[in-house]
């Protein structure tokens, strides 16, 4: 495809090999049509298999525009971010109380008072580890990057605790070193939560050191790139240097993994100035978007290939391993001031056929989404897709002539309230992982899902729609799960997860999650903050709530 050819001739460079000879044909086709940029350095790639192998990250050079449109022509796609970029501090703290009456002052200072009780069992209990076990006051390592951390700097930023956030700064500057882990990590995880959170923090407070550790954290996620289609894969061994995807896939990649880095890849881009980034993530996009075997035309399985462009599963929805790929499109759209008309169509298609085939009404009248499996309707919705009344909105705000504008707002009403409603008919007053409903019953939980992991998504929806609607309601539903949580997941060094949200006395999971003082917090405390906090008009949230400034001339 012409229109995407200078995607493929930035990213051409990752794929050379050191032996021409093991060259594929298609790459060498490929090679003819691009003006081919040459890498300071040769790699070995592997184009067929689960597994790609490298010796050292790929160091990216800065690269032309995908495509550079003319002054009169929107440009349906481009990677050029038009950097770099030197963002101002930005002082949330100073406005976040403007115009807030005493209650909703009072609950604002609540959440902020939670953050710090988190924040101190991690420090004194996981500091620079990736999350706290708040019960056995041990820890969980799966990334050895410091992941509580760096998920939270922009949480700590926004509620101007200072002293907090100047300690796990230096933690940053002097510890935070990739080139020394020697696991396997999730590319995805990482991605949005340390890729992301080091961006946010950037955003936020204008420090070097954010952009100097980020770009060392892309330059070596860079390597699960390197496949045919661009797709990337999903695990990253960092000893051995070697990019594979989960045996439990079948070697496949996860459509919500490889279609949620964009946002993360293009705000690099834009601060540092190199191009590649952003085109290094586009093309996995475009990628996802061209491949066959999408049912109803835009809804997206949930596994694909990275050696062509194929899914290989018949499931669709919007819960585990497919939620924040649809989320990724608008965002993607109204991160580049609603310029490139690829991802808003690419949304506009894929919430029709989520109206259209997966929206559902209980028979107790709940608005729920459903997954499809194999041609049947699976009637069940996971908590994590609640973060859809979100998308929702964002959709019928920022697309202008979005046909039936109205029907998105209602269904995004209705998922808030669906959501909210599985919190409150729990005896906790807390949320299962997932919801079903049957036919005879209505609204249910099920028996095999009863645990909480303090997720944020129902508590971000709610921020939406009280951002969007105004109606002190979504403030009211927001403080009652709050309290809830204080009540049930609060434990003396800490906040855990429940594994019954069923039954009290709870049990507590003994886990502390990093999105609940990354995301679950944050969407808390700007609920009860004043609108002037992150106006949405000026940024947006990557999936894991870290926000970056619109990018505006």
């Amino acid at each position: 495809n012409a229109e995407y050819m200078g995607v493929e001739a930035l990213m051409q460079k990752m794929k050379e090999t050191e032996d021409r000879l093991e060259t594929t044909e298609k790459a060498l086709k490929e090679a003819q049509k691009t003006n081919q940029l040459k890498n300071d350095r040769s790699d070995t790639t592997k184009p067929t298999g689960s597994t790609n192998t490298a010796e050292a990250p790929v160091k990216v050079e800065p690269s032309p525009a995908a495509r550079t449109p003319t002054d009169d022509t929107p440009p349906e796609y481009s990677s050029k971010m038009g950097g770099p970029f030197h963002p101002k501090p930005y002082f949330a703290s100073r406005i976040a109380s403007e115009g807030l009456d005493e209650q909703t002052r009072m609950r604002q200072e609540a959440v902020k008072k939670a953050m710090g009780h988190a924040w101190k069992g991690y420090s004194e209990h996981a500091w620079g580890l990736d999350e706290l076990r708040p019960l056995s006051l041990t820890s969980v390592d799966d990334f050895d990057l410091g992941l509580t951390l760096v998920d939270s700097l922009d949480t700590l930023w926004l509620m101007g605790m200072t002293e907090e956030f100047k300690k796990a700064r230096d933690w940053v500057a002097q510890s935070l070193d990739i080139k020394k882990v020697r696991k396997t990590i999730s590319v995805f995880e990482t991605t949005i939560r340390v890729l992301g959170g080091l961006l946010s923090a950037y955003e936020l407070s204008g420090d070097d050191i954010f952009l100097t550790k980020a770009i060392e954290i892309a330059d070596c996620l860079s390597i699960a790139y390197r496949s045919p289609t661009g797709i990337p894969y999903s695990l990253l061994d960092l000893r051995t240097k070697r990019a594979s995807n989960p045996e439990w896939a079948e070697g496949a990649s996860i459509l919500a993994e490889a279609g949620t880095v964009q946002l993360e890849f293009r705000a690099l881009s834009r601060f540092s100035g190199n191009d590649t980034y952003a085109a290094m993530g586009d093309r996995s996009f475009i990628a996802i978007s061209e491949s066959s075997g999408k049912i109803h035309d835009a809804l997206y399985p949930l596994y694909i290939r990275n050696d062509v462009l194929r899914f290989v599963s018949g499931h669709v929805g919007l819960g585990a391993m497919g939620d924040s790929f649809y989320e990724y499109a608008i965002k993607l759209y109204i991160q580049t001031n609603n310029t490139q008309s690829k991802f808003r169509e690419m949304y506009e298609e894929s919430a029709r056929a989520v109206l259209n085939h997966l929206v559902r009404k209980s028979s107790d009248g709940f608005t729920y989404i459903a997954d499809i499996d194999d041609g049947q309707i699976v009637k069940k919705m996971d908590h994590l897709a609640c973060f859809a009344g979100a998308m929702f909105l964002l959709g019928a705000h920022f697309i202008e002539n979005l046909p039936d504008k109205s029907h998105h707002i209602q269904v995004a009403e209705g998922i808030g309230e669906t959501c909210y409603n599985g919190y409150r008919k729990m005896k906790t007053g807390i949320a299962p992982e997932l919801w079903i409903f049957p036919r005879d019953k209505g609204m249910t939980h099920d028996s095999e899902n009863l645990h909480y992991l303090l997720r944020p998504e129902t508590v971000e929806t709610l921020f939406y729609l009280f951002r969007f609607t105004g109606n002190n309601k979504y403030r009211e539903w927001g403080w009652e799960i709050f309290q809830n949580i204080e009540k049930f997941c609060k434990v003396p060094n800490g906040y855990s997860g429940i594994r019954d949200v069923t039954v009290t006395p709870v049990q507590h999971t003994d886990k502390m999650e990093s999105f609940f003082l990354a995301e679950t917090l944050k969407y808390l405390y700007l609920l009860f903050s004043s609108p002037k906090v992150l106006p949405l008009d000026e940024f947006v949230f990557n999936t894991e709530a870290h926000p970056y400034r619109i990018f505006k001339p």
